[in-house]
């Protein structure tokens, strides 16, 4: 069961904004985050087993002592850990969709998330949310009938929204244009109250236990 998830990490995150790691009440610690075909196999090699519900996959579930490698697990595919100081701090950009679709797979990727797709050969290309065609149009039909493309003209470009900005550190620089930017102040004011709160509550339990606080 998941421990109690605060109302402002909710309440600020974004639609790239997927990626999470939480808590459980037995001991284990949940990563949550977006489909990426090369995690399955680095997640089982620090002990990571996949959660399902209804036969679906849900999260990675990890033995809570390694929180830290599920952290440098998270970093190095996406970027962040989706802690509420990373979350606040989110930008918005675009890219040429071409240099970032998958060889032979119907899909593209930008800092290890899915931003297009193509279901079929001849079924429209499909945006994540977040993720809006400004530049170019997008045809009707890419790729064979056993291995569907986006075959995205090199004039496309999409832009992608509500972005971690530590998400950008995956990429690299020149393949990416930041058009926006934005640093959730509300909610970096609301984590420093429950930090010094949270200080205070050390504090007291030092003071009580009989320990000097330098």
């Amino acid at each position: 069961m998941l421990s109690k998830i605060g109302s402002n990490s909710e309440k600020m995150r974004g639609n790239m904004d997927d990626v999470r790691i939480a808590d459980l009440d037995n001991g284990k610690v949940a990563l949550f985050a977006p489909f990426n075909d090369e995690l399955p196999s680095e997640a089982r090699a620090i002990g990571g087993k996949p959660a399902r519900k209804d036969g679906k996959f849900k999260y990675w579930v990890f033995d809570a002592r390694d929180k830290e490698r599920v952290k440098e697990l998270a970093l190095r595919f996406y970027g962040t850990t989706g802690s509420l100081e990373e979350s606040a701090d989110r930008v918005t950009v675009r890219v040429h969709l071409r240099p970032f679709e998958r060889h032979q797979t119907p899909s593209a990727m930008f800092a290890g998330r899915k931003i297009a797709w193509r279901p079929a050969r001849d079924a429209d290309v499909r945006l994540a949310d977040g993720v809006v065609l400004v530049e170019g149009e997008l045809g009707g039909s890419g790729g064979s009938m056993r291995f569907p493309q986006i075959d995205a003209d090199d004039d496309v470009i999409v832009e992608i929204r509500d972005l971690p900005r530590g998400a950008l550190g995956v990429e690299n620089p020149e393949h990416f244009t930041i058009v926006d930017q934005q640093v959730d102040i509300p909610t970096l004011r609301d984590r420093r109250e429950s930090l010094l709160a949270e200080l205070k509550e050390i504090d007291a339990a030092l003071a009580s236990a009989g320990k000097e606080i330098p």
